[in-house]
């Protein structure tokens, strides 16, 4: 019975491993090559497409290429000029920008302001995970930190102890 949970045991942990470097070069690794990038959401205004706490994948698009529809990644022309990702309800084109009127897909009106976008490319989402991001919004906290710290010296133990008792249980060489 102990060598079956044991043998589960490592099972599991090798599959939290490899689900854990999965995520890291998702998120870390990932959206440094420039083909996407991942945002936490931190309100419900996209709710229900991408609601408070989900994980958003964006991607560069060229501007021409937006349309009506889109769910864009942009610095508001107000304010702080914080990011919000918000559904484009309009687009006007001139020779050397694009102008939009965007959405939240809870909100009941239209944001109250017009965006102007300059770059050649502008940031779409292109699928929300769920609670990933609050997920990740825990891996950032003070504790997570700590335990973060404490894992390679519990391995470590780990390790040494699993080592130590394999040495044990060795039996002795008989004298002939």
């Amino acid at each position: 019975m102990l060598r079956v949970l044991r043998s589960t045991a490592n099972v599991v942990l090798r599959l939290v491993a490899i689900l854990s470097l999965a995520v890291f070069l998702v998120i870390a690794v990932g959206p440094r090559t420039g083909k996407f990038q991942v945002l936490t959401v931190l309100t419900g205004s996209m709710t229900p497409t991408a609601p408070q706490g989900s994980m958003a994948f964006v991607a560069p698009k060229s501007r021409s290429d937006l349309h009506v529809g889109d769910v864009l990644t942009y610095a508001i022309p107000v304010e702080d000029h914080h990011v919000v990702t918000h559904r484009v309800i309009e687009v006007r084109r001139t020779n050397h920008t694009t102008v939009v009127r965007t959405k939240g897909d809870a909100n009941k009106a239209a944001d109250p302001w017009i965006a102007e976008l300059h770059d050649r490319t502008v940031w779409t989402e292109r699928f929300a995970v769920p609670y990933l991001g609050r997920a990740i919004a825990a891996l950032r906290s003070p504790l997570a930190h700590r335990l973060g710290q404490l894992a390679p010296i519990l391995l470590a133990v780990a390790f040494l102890r699993n080592l130590w008792r394999k040495e044990e249980a060795a039996p002795d060489a008989v004298a002939a």
